[in-house]
C-alpha cells in the first residue's frame, strides 16, 4: 500500500478539472446500479446471487486454508472465515482484510517519527521548562535544583500514569493506601523544594537537612509545640480544612451564600479581625522582590 506522501504530491500536481472528476468518482454515488424496488423479484434474485457468491468464497477460503499445509496459514484462514460471521469484535472484522504472510516494510522517506517521539520529548520539555523556571527566580544553584526537582517529579508522574495500568488521575478514584502515599510523598517532595527555594544559601540547606536527618531531637518536640502553640494551632486548622471532604466545603459555601446580609457582614468583619491579629507589624515585600 503506498504511503500518503506520494498520493498527496500526485493530487497536488493535478489540474482542478481532474480533481473534480476524482471527487465525483469517489464521493458521488448515482445509485444507478441499485434496484429501484428492493422488494421486486429482480432485486431478490440479485440478493440470492450475492449470498451464493459469499458462500462459495467462504468455501474456497476454507479449502485453501486446509491445503496450505502450514499450521499458521491454516489458522489465519480459519480466523478469516470465523470473522466473517462475527459482528462483535472490530479486530475480527479487520482480520478479514489481512493478507496471509504479509511482510510490512517501512519507507524511511515517508515515515514521520514526530508523532512517535512526541511523547518522549514531552518528558524532556517538562524538565527544561522547570529548570528555566528556577533560573527565572534567580541565578543560583538552589533555584536550579528546585526547578530540576519539580521537573523530574512531573516527568516521573507522567511516566507513572502512562506505564502503570492501575494508576488513577484523581484521589477519588484511588484506594485509600495509594491516596495516602499520593499525599505523603508529593507533600514532602514539595517541602524539600521549598527548603531550597527559601534558604539564603546552599550552606543553610545542608545545615537544615543535617538537623532533620542526623540531629533531630525528638524530646524537644513538646517544648517547641508549647512555645509556638498558636502557630501549631493554625497549622493544624489548615490541615483540617484541607483534608475535609468536598461535601463539607460545598455545604459551607451554601451556608455563607444563603446567610442574611447582616450575618455575612459580621463573618467578613470577623475574618478581617483574625487576619489583623496574625499579620506582621512590618510590611512584608512581595516574595519575588526578596531575591
Amino acid at each position: 500500500m503506498p504511503a500518503a506522501g506520494p498520493i498527496y504530491r500526485w493530487l497536488a500536481a493535478q489540474e482542478p478539472d481532474e480533481l473534480q472528476k476524482l471527487h465525483r468518482e469517489f464521493v458521488c454515488d448515482s445509485h444507478r446500479l441499485w434496484p429501484k424496488d428492493p422488494t421486486s423479484q429482480q432485486a431478490q434474485v440479485q440478493g440470492r446471487r450475492w449470498e451464493q457468491l459469499g458462500r462459495e468464497t467462504r468455501i474456497s477460503m476454507q479449502q485453501a486454508g486446509q491445503q496450505a499445509g502450514q499450521a499458521a496459514g491454516a489458522e489465519t484462514m480459519q480466523a478469516q472465515i470465523e470473522a466473517a460471521h462475527s459482528r462483535r469484535l472490530y479486530k475480527d472484522f479487520l482480520r478479514r482484510f489481512a493478507v496471509m504472510r504479509e511482510e510490512p516494510r517501512l519507507d524511511p522517506d515517508e515515515f514521520d517519527l514526530g508523532y512517535y517521539s512526541y511523547g518522549l520529548r514531552t518528558y524532556g520539555n517538562l524538565l527544561v521548562t522547570m529548570v528555566l523556571g528556577g533560573l527565572w527566580h534567580g541565578a543560583a544553584i538552589r533555584f536550579i535544583l528546585w526547578g530540576t526537582l519539580h521537573g523530574v517529579a512531573l516527568a516521573l508522574h507522567k511516566l507513572w500514569m502512562a506505564v502503570v495500568p492501575g494508576a488513577k488521575a484523581t484521589g477519588a478514584q484511588m484506594h485509600w493506601w495509594s491516596r495516602a502515599a499520593g499525599v505523603f510523598f508529593p507533600f514532602n517532595l514539595v517541602c524539600l523544594g521549598w527548603l531550597m527555594f527559601r534558604a539564603e544559601s546552599m550552606q543553610t540547606v545542608e545545615l537544615m537537612l543535617h538537623q532533620i536527618f542526623s540531629n533531630f531531637n525528638v524530646p524537644m518536640i513538646p517544648q517547641v509545640i508549647a512555645g509556638y502553640a498558636g502557630v501549631f494551632a493554625l497549622i493544624g486548622a489548615g490541615y483540617l480544612l484541607h483534608l475535609m471532604p468536598g461535601c463539607v466545603d460545598r455545604a459551607a459555601q451554601r451556608l455563607v451564600a444563603n446567610a442574611p446580609l447582616v450575618l455575612q457582614v459580621v463573618m467578613t468583619a470577623a475574618m478581617i479581625w483574625c487576619v489583623m491579629q496574625i499579620k506582621s507589624s512590618d510590611i512584608q515585600p512581595f516574595i519575588y522582590f526578596q531575591f
